[in-house]
């Protein structure tokens, strides 16, 4: 039997919340780093009330809110922001087990950021979810390490990756790109089909090479080869790939 919460028993809000829940779809008002789920419900007063309900959970929130207007369809979202840490999955899966009683559900399907379809919600799908996103967010962490690193050496004033755009900023102007790669000159001419391609010599190529050049420094050496421009230092094997190159 369900905790009593504020008056609240089991089957309180009994069709008047979907099974349905929202999940990492939504961005945090709180943490750039947390999970939002979202639940649908029919109307403000039970949104309110889930909403309470939700803040009396045993699974550890970062916060709660209720949309302040109902979605296309008519439903209030009740909003959970939740640490994005190793028991997500766990935390999600048991305010599903403590909501399911108040609202008489006991089968959920969940919407997933990523994917557009409803599938029936799964602790381990979760599970490969999260592990999925870590393993991208190590990915994209380390390439930005090793192109700050790279271009460290640079005269460079900044240089902002957001992700895969790289701003490069100095003292006579600031440019930004699309990143491609960046790797060791041998691996990056084969995985981009480079190796029989020559070096753009067009006036504009030239001219957008030499300004590269310019405000990356002595010892750089940027070249034109298609759509794409390559940045090398004399003294090291990587080449940063970079294409749709532009001032800003």
């Amino acid at each position: 039997m369900l905790n009593i919460t504020e008056g609240m028993r089991a089957g309180d809000l009994a069709d008047l919340v979907l099974p349905l829940i929202s999940i990492d779809e939504y961005e945090s008002k709180i943490d750039e780093d947390a999970v939002v789920i979202g639940f649908y419900v029919h109307d403000n007063d039970a949104a309110s009330d889930l909403n309470r309900f939700i803040q009396k959970s045993a699974a550890t929130l970062l916060g709660t809110d209720i949309s302040p207007a109902p979605d296309q369809h008519g439903y209030y979202l009740v909003f959970v922001e939740l640490l994005n840490d190793i028991r997500i999955s766990k935390n999600i899966n048991d305010i599903l087990d403590e909501v399911g009683e108040l609202v008489k559900v006991n089968k959920w399907k969940m919407r997933v950021r990523g994917s557009n379809k409803l599938i029936k919600f799964s602790k381990k799908i979760l599970d490969r979810h999260f592990s999925k996103l870590r393993n991208e967010d190590e990915e994209q962490d380390a390439l930005e390490e090793t192109i700050m690193d790279f271009l460290g050496q640079s005269s460079l004033t900044n240089a902002i990756m957001e992700s895969n755009i790289l701003k490069i900023y100095s003292q006579d102007g600031a440019m930004q790109g699309n990143i491609i790669g960046i790797g060791h000159s041998n691996e990056v001419f084969k995985k981009h089909k480079l190796i029989n391609e020559a070096v753009s010599l067009e006036i504009k190529d030239i001219a957008t090479t030499l300004y590269i050049q310019r405000i990356l420094g002595e010892g750089w050496i940027p070249s034109t080869i298609g759509d794409k421009i390559l940045l090398q230092r004399s003294n090291s094997d990587l080449i940063l790939l970079i294409n749709d190159m532009k001032f800003i």
